[in-house]
């Protein structure tokens, strides 16, 4: 028997190696190795654990090999691609027996589990980070059978242990509880938090004589943060007085609604005169731009700090931090600029549209990696202007655009995921019988098919399966429709080497059936025939008006059931 050449190494460099990689990554690279690097792999005690997109076996994985007190790094999800994840993980774990975690991310959910994990955290005397964030589910999560009326932001906030925290992240914060984390988090050194809600007086705020970085973003929608006078936080009185609570401060980001006297560069320069970045997005109406931007054109800003920014459609920002990222041609760069070229201002996109067939524009972007067209065009003649071998998602508007699909394998090699919209009278039946004969797409790993509820090729068994024959090893499937229940078993079978799929669905006009759905989601895959032994997680949604949303997390060890 050859001998495994990592036997070799002693355990500390094995450790040193494991330090790049995830729990999940580990398990599945280094396991039966070697005797001497399984007991390695039992021994490490610095696992970090991320199960954000998870294949539902790694999952599985993870939770079977590693113990809790191996864990110093953990982020929990529950979106669309993993489905009842924290339901599934909490029934395996308590969050009081990670004893070595320092680093714990979260959804921001008024959910029962949030509450429960929050109110054990300060019993975890080595965490020192922590994040709750917000994801395009958690909107949705709000519908939930678990959710709690009188859990307020308030109680959430006094649950978290705020005196061992040295690292942040939190939205739908007050102006109290801003303050509540400047009087208890006095070892905090990072701080990322969106503020809601009517500003108060600064004067009782403590000094946080650690905090090192801050970014601060103002919820222009929910707030009451208006620029009708001179006493909201992003104006500079306040603000002068904030950052004077805040003597070790390093690194500076602010976005939102601003009053008009914080656009002094001058005063700014003596503000700013020992930050290491400082970025910000200010919302607000300038006169006299031009006389503004004067301020900014400083030495201290253009020379010693290399500090550039731009005005455009009521926002003054940095340059290039606050660059637009997604942008449809013709772009045009903002006129009002401190930027010595125009070089930033394209350098950063990294998501590109095209309308139409009239491209003028002779710029060159280098780092597009979402391209979306609304024409049928021959990719061959924008190779000069985009680099199509950067290009990972390919966004496709109408059923015209479905040509480009033939030239995918030979210009895009790195495209693994596509979304295809379409609009209400659009049917595709023809589109595809014209694509038939081309060879199966087998480099896309996510589908999205996003229309309305008008779309009656959707319904079509044909145009399914006629996907699913084009992309055959799509594992992630997001169907953005009215779907039938009796096709979801075609789309999951049709794509066997699916791994999650989400679904709208058109429920039943009998209310019985919708109901009897809804306490037995396991009804949604009875016409799927690789799910018929059942190794999923379903979760139902129910959205009134007869619909539903619905998502499946597939894998080799699970159980059907209902969050």
């Amino acid at each position: 028997m050859s001998r495994c050449f990592l036997d070799a190494f002693p355990v500390e460099i094995l450790y040193a190696i494991f330090s790049y990689f995830l729990a999940h990554e580990i398990l599945l690279t280094f396991s039966s190795a070697s005797p001497f690097v399984d007991a390695a792999l039992v021994t490490y005690s610095d696992y970090r654990i991320d199960f954000k997109s998870i294949l539902k076996r790694h999952f599985d994985l993870v939770c079977r090999r590693i113990r809790p007190d191996q864990v110093v790094s953990l982020k929990l999800f529950d979106d669309d691609d993993t489905p009842c994840q924290i339901k599934i993980f909490l029934s395996q774990f308590q969050i009081e027996q990670f004893t070595r975690l320092r680093s714990l991310t979260l959804p921001d959910v008024q959910t029962s589990w949030l509450q429960h994990i929050l109110s054990n955290l300060n019993k975890l005397e080595r965490l020192n980070s922590l994040k709750l964030v917000n994801t395009p589910f958690s909107g949705r999560i709000y519908e939930r059978s678990d959710c709690l009326i009188n859990y307020t932001v308030e109680n959430r906030l006094k649950c978290i242990p705020l005196s061992h925290l040295q690292q942040l992240t939190i939205s739908n914060c007050s102006f109290h509880d801003l303050e509540n984390i400047f009087t208890r988090a006095l070892q905090l050194k990072s701080l990322n938090i969106q503020l809601t809600g009517a500003a108060a007086s600064l004067k009782y705020f403590p000094v946080l004589p650690q905090l090192t970085s801050l970014m601060l973003k103002i919820d222009d929608e929910n707030s009451a943060f208006v620029p009708t006078g001179n006493n909201l936080i992003l104006s500079m009185n306040t603000f002068e007085f904030f950052l004077s609570k805040l003597p070790r401060l390093r690194h500076l980001v602010l976005d939102g609604q601003a009053h008009t006297s914080i656009i002094d560069g001058r005063r700014w320069e003596i503000l700013a005169m020992d930050l290491l970045t400082f970025n910000f997005n200010f919302k607000l109406e300038i006169n006299q731009i031009e006389q503004i931007l004067e301020t900014f054109r400083t030495p201290f800003w253009i020379e010693r700090k290399r500090w550039f920014v731009a005005y455009i459609h009521g926002r003054l920002f940095s340059v290039p931090h606050f660059v637009g990222r997604c942008i449809t041609l013709p772009f045009h760069t903002p006129v009002h600029s401190t930027t010595p070229n125009d070089e930033l201002f394209y350098e950063h996109v990294d998501s590109l549209g095209l309308p139409n067939a009239e491209i003028d524009d002779v710029h060159r972007f280098a780092h597009v990696t979402t391209l979306r067209l609304e024409l049928a065009i021959r990719l061959t003649t924008i190779q000069t202007m985009i680099d199509l071998s950067r290009v990972r998602e390919l966004i496709l508007y109408g059923r015209e655009s479905l040509s480009i699909i033939l030239q995918i394998p030979t210009v895009m090699p790195r495209v693994d995921k596509i979304s295809l919209y379409f609009g209400i009278s659009e049917n595709i039946n023809n589109d595809l019988r014209r694509i038939r004969d081309m060879q199966p797409i087998k480099q896309v790993r996510t589908l999205q098919i996003i229309g309305s509820k008008y779309m009656s090729y959707v319904r079509n068994m044909s145009s399914i399966k006629e996907l699913c024959r084009i992309f055959t090893h799509v594992k992630q499937l997001h169907v953005f429709d009215q779907t039938s229940i009796r096709h979801i078993g075609c789309w999951i079978d049709g794509f066997k080497y699916l791994s999650n799929a989400s679904f709208y669905l058109s429920l039943s006009m009998n209310e019985t059936i919708n109901h009897r759905l809804m306490r037995k989601p396991n009804m949604l895959v009875n016409g799927s025939c690789s799910l018929a032994n059942g190794t999923f997680e379903c979760r139902i949604i129910d959205l009134g008006e007869r619909k539903a949303y619905c998502s499946i997390w597939i894998g080799d060890q699970a159980s059907l059931s209902q969050y």
